[in-house]
């Protein structure tokens, strides 16, 4: 239990007051709780049916169950757009984008909440499943519970396992002393675990550059080097049009609305926000001798959308919810080709297509 080091005397004592027998004459040292270990307490407690005398039985639910009522503040709690993400691990192997996302309100049980915990060690037992994806860079396997994440170029990341509602997420890895780097694959694990849980609550990530243009997000997406960041500079540099992220955006909808909310990963540009905004639209943008833009037919759009998204693909189920989504996403929001040059025509042309269809 995360936290629960720092906090046990006080629970101590609200499970008194609430009624609970406490015997502590079994715990002598309440500072030696290990938050993730085996003996999460020796408490005896007697309520009802409860009588646990036991570290990891009833007392351990009690606990958990008292914690997730009564303490609604995480120590470490993270918020970007409707989700929440709680990190559990060492300090100074948290990256340093989640600042701005920072949240240190309370939070509830019927708040979108997923739980990654760092630890520290290669996992008892590895679990196994159908090969899903394999590249070099990933393997994931499909269990009944998680899905299992191996990263056969990165050897400080032993294991990555998500829960298929994406609300919990176990990274088995090896502390290094070079923490500048172990922190940046920590930062990627953490992008694949929120990932899932991203769509399992209707939010989509998309690679793109976006801007910020009559208080709406537009984002431009395309495959690498056909120009997303040199064209969003040439909005930031004529028409002071602020820079939201510069590689990835996530979309989802609020009252029918679809909104894009900001994200601490942005590829290598360190361009992103933690703020929200309503979605203009999407320009899918590709390199052209000569600046042209076109509406796409809705069965196009939602085709390049899913073709962009990072949300995950991996099933026959995944890719439905997926395409469900570019669906009801291109009914409702306007989707445009530009074929550009890497001048300001590009952006011109652009900007005036934008105006007139407003």
């Amino acid at each position: 239990l995360p936290g629960l080091k720092k906090d046990l005397n006080e629970l101590v004592d609200w499970l008194i007051e609430s009624g609970y027998v406490i015997d502590k004459s079994d715990y002598s040292d309440m500072n030696t709780v290990k938050s993730g270990g085996a003996d999460i307490c020796n408490l005896k407690c007697v309520k009802e049916e409860v009588n646990c005398k036991k570290p990891k039985c009833e007392i351990k639910i009690t606990l958990e169950n008292e914690i997730k009522n009564k303490r609604n503040v995480f120590e470490n709690c993270y918020k970007t757009g409707p989700l929440f993400v709680v990190y559990n691990g060492p300090k100074e192997l948290l990256h340093k984008n989640w600042q701005k996302f920072k949240f240190e309100e309370s939070v509830t049980s019927s708040d979108k909440i997923q739980q990654f915990t760092l630890i520290n060690a290669v996992p008892k037992e590895h679990l196994n499943g159908v090969v899903i994806l394999r590249n070099r860079e990933v393997i994931i396997m499909d269990t009944p519970q998680f899905y299992v994440m191996l990263f056969p170029e990165t050897a400080d990341i032993h294991e990555l396992h998500i829960s298929k509602d994406g609300q919990q997420a176990l990274c088995y890895y090896a502390y290094s002393e070079d923490t500048a780097e172990l922190k940046e694959k920590i930062f990627m694990a953490m992008r694949f675990a929120f990932v899932v849980f991203a769509q399992n609550n209707d939010c989509y990530l998309i690679h793109s550059a976006s801007v910020e243009y009559n208080g709406c997000a537009w984002l431009f997406s395309g495959k690498s080097g056909e120009g997303k960041s040199t064209h969003t500079k040439l909005w930031n540099k004529y028409y002071g049009s602020a820079l939201i992220n510069g590689d990835l955006n996530m979309v989802g909808f609020e009252n029918e609305e679809a909104v894009v909310y900001g994200i601490p990963w942005c590829g290598t540009s360190e361009i992103y926000t933690e703020k929200k905004y309503k979605l203009g639209g999407i320009i899918f943008i590709k390199q052209s001798a000569k600046d042209l833009v076109e509406k796409t037919p809705s069965d196009k759009s939602q085709l390049m959308f899913v073709q962009r998204t990072i949300s995950p693909l991996w099933t026959r189920q995944l890719f439905e919810k997926t395409a469900d989504f570019a669906e009801k996403l291109t009914e409702k929001t306007k989707i445009y080709r530009l074929y550009c040059t890497e001048n300001a025509s590009a952006a011109a042309k652009m900007k005036e297509y934008i105006d007139s269809d407003m």
